[in-house]
């Protein structure tokens, strides 16, 4: 049996006899490709060097610079106004920025996410999710 479109109704509840009958789609393909167009060719980034919401995600993009202290903690204000999920380091293209191992010392809060680092003095930013 040929394959069939719900295009009339997209809100049809499909059942286990309608996959009986042959293969199901439930859209059009160039509806759904034109949706994934707008949704991912749209996706914005931020200059790592300014503390900033990155783009249209929902994190920011927070620069850092390690203590001089080795494996001293720190604490770096997210801005996110919630408990973030987590993190990862972004090393910006200009001079003087690098990477650092970065190990979380204790559960983040809504404001500050707590870090430690054996890197000294080292700056980079970190995109917080």
């Amino acid at each position: 049996m040929a394959n069939r479109q719900y295009q009339a109704n997209m809100y049809r509840f499909i059942t286990a006899d309608d996959f009986k009958r042959g293969p199901v789609r439930i859209c059009d393909d160039l509806k759904a490709d034109a949706e994934f167009r707008e949704i991912y060719g749209r996706v914005a980034f931020a200059d790592p060097t300014i503390a900033q919401q990155l783009g249209n995600h929902d994190a920011n993009v927070v620069p850092i610079t390690t203590p001089g202290t080795a494996n001293a903690e720190f604490a770096v204000a997210h801005n996110l106004g919630r408990i973030p999920v987590g993190f990862f380091p972004v090393v910006p293209a200009f001079a003087n920025f690098g990477t650092a191992d970065l190990t979380v010392t204790r559960a983040s809060d809504a404001t500050n996410l707590y870090l430690k680092s054996a890197t000294t003095t080292k700056s980079l930013a970190i995109i917080v999710w």
